[in-house]
């Protein structure tokens, strides 16, 4: 995990000279994390969309050795495993309905991986982190990035919640306009659509 962040940061030195915003989704919300813990003069604004606090018992499973190697490659490897499990998010309202297709075409042996790095990540490292933090979810996400929302406002208490309405865990694709309005609109992250922070814990 350090030396994929010492080459992002590598890459963002070459790129620019100023202060970064970083955007990280899901997963890649660690990596922008943990850049920002490396090189915390150099981030202006972190953003977080849909983040993951602790890797879910679901994602879990898939490292349980052989046994989660071939639950991973039925899941999302066959036609039948991502229908299924796209039926199953679409009945419960917890992630988009085409949540599986970025699956396809990926090499599964380097998400496997990520995965397993991801799980030794310890998100204490980030409390001390003091720049501008926006965190941004769908309202119909999974219920673990949820509960993380609340682990992440403990670390920052000066970060900016928002819930994008009618959005699960692709807000790329479902809540487009929302994500760019706070990303790229006024600093406070109003954005027209979207919805203060309430209580990020429940449910």
């Amino acid at each position: 995990m350090d030396s994929i962040v010492s080459g992002l940061r590598g890459e963002l030195d070459r790129r620019s000279d100023q202060p970064w915003t970083l955007v990280g989704f899901c997963s890649g919300a660690i990596l922008a994390l943990l850049i920002a813990t490396q090189a915390p003069e150099r981030v202006r604004r972190v953003v977080l969309i849909d983040p993951f606090a602790f890797v879910p018992w679901y994602f879990r499973i898939f490292l349980a050795g052989e046994f989660g190697r071939r639950a991973y490659h039925t899941t999302f490897q066959t036609h039948a495993g991502r229908a299924l499990t796209d039926w199953v998010l679409k009945r419960f309202q917890t992630a988009d309905a085409d949540f599986t297709r970025s699956f396809v075409n990926l090499d599964h042996e380097v998400t496997l991986r990520y995965l397993e790095l991801l799980g030794t990540v310890e998100i204490q490292q980030f409390r001390g982190l003091s720049m501008a933090i926006d965190i941004i979810h769908g309202k119909h996400t999974f219920r673990a990035v949820r509960r993380s929302v609340g682990i992440y406002r403990k670390l920052w208490p000066h970060s900016q919640v928002r819930i994008l309405p009618g959005v699960g865990h692709l807000p790329m694709i479902k809540g487009a306009r929302q994500l760019a309005a706070i990303i790229f609109g006024s600093p406070d992250g109003e954005a027209a659509g979207s919805q203060p922070l309430r209580d990020p814990s429940s449910k």
